[in-house]
């Protein structure tokens, strides 16, 4: 019998794909806070937390450049996202730091893989 993980590439919607449940994505994300890479920039954690957490829960009006920069680096609701790239920034920062972290535990198969693609500040989960 076939089942779900049989066709995830073959174009299913991603509601449909199996995604990992949320107490396997928040121990990795804890890991993740935790190594080389995160914890030296309180930043970097704060936004991929933020991140994490609002993907988690689908919502996705959070992730928006500008309520970053409010929510999480304490902006000033009008600020000028052109002139102040601190979320952009940090998350070209998060993506790097995900591959270092990743690159040095790629054989820990309990670990939750967390994306944060270029162009988007949602998080994926496999």
């Amino acid at each position: 019998m076939q089942t779900l993980e049989d066709f995830s590439d073959c174009g299913l919607p991603a509601k449909l794909k199996q995604q990992p449940d949320a107490s396997g994505v928040h121990r990795t994300l804890d890991v993740i806070l935790a190594s080389q890479p995160f914890r030296t920039s309180k930043q970097c954690q704060n936004l991929l937390r933020y991140i994490v957490e609002h993907s988690l829960q689908e919502e996705d009006g959070s992730l928006r450049e500008r309520i970053l920069g409010v929510e999480v680096f304490h902006r000033a609701g009008d600020y000028d996202t052109s002139e102040d790239p601190v979320v952009r920034t940090r998350a070209s920062d998060i993506r790097k730091r995900l591959a270092q972290f990743y690159q040095a535990n790629e054989h820990d198969p309990s670990l939750v893989h967390i994306e944060l693609k270029s162009g988007s500040y949602r998080a994926t989960f496999r």
